[in-house]
Formats: structure tokens, C-alpha cells, sequence
């Protein structure tokens, strides 16, 4: 049984924090900026191996140059200080 928090379970969370990043890693947008705030403040909610891979996946793209612009990667590096 998977535990539920606010009405969504851990899984249905952790495909979200994926799916999300995996989808605004590299767009030169304000999404770097906001999916920051989002995975920061909501730190307690993802789950271990979500992080580290969300870790690898943003670290990955920056050491490729396919993170986006410099204000963009200022945020993705906030995610790798979580």
C-alpha cells in the first residue's frame, strides 16, 4: 500500500517531481525558477531515490551544456544543493 499525502500518494508525488523536471530541464524559462521553489519547499515530500536521481539527471544536463541559459542553471543548482 502506498502512503498518501494530501490526497496524492508517494508514487503519483514521485512521478510528478520526475516528470516535471525531466520536462523543464533545458527550457529557457521561468519553470527552472519554479520547479526550484517547488522541489525546495516541498523538500520533505520526495522521496530518497527521487532526489538522487533528479540530482544525476540535473547534473548530467549542466556538465552537457543542456541545462539552458546561466540564470537557469542558478536554479537547477539549487535543487543539487538539496
Amino acid at each position: 500500500m502506498t502512503q498518501k499525502r494530501a490526497g496524492i500518494s508517494q508514487s503519483d508525488l514521485d512521478v510528478l517531481f520526475l516528470s516535471s523536471v525531466r520536462y523543464a530541464l533545458g527550457r529557457c524559462t521561468y519553470i527552472s525558477e519554479t520547479m526550484a521553489d517547488i522541489l525546495t519547499n516541498n523538500r520533505a515530500d520526495i522521496s530518497p531515490w527521487v532526489l538522487r536521481s533528479l540530482k544525476k539527471e540535473i547534473k548530467d544536463a549542466i556538465d552537457k551544456g543542456q541545462a539552458g541559459m546561466s540564470m537557469d542553471i542558478e536554479q537547477w543548482n539549487r535543487i543539487l544543493e538539496l
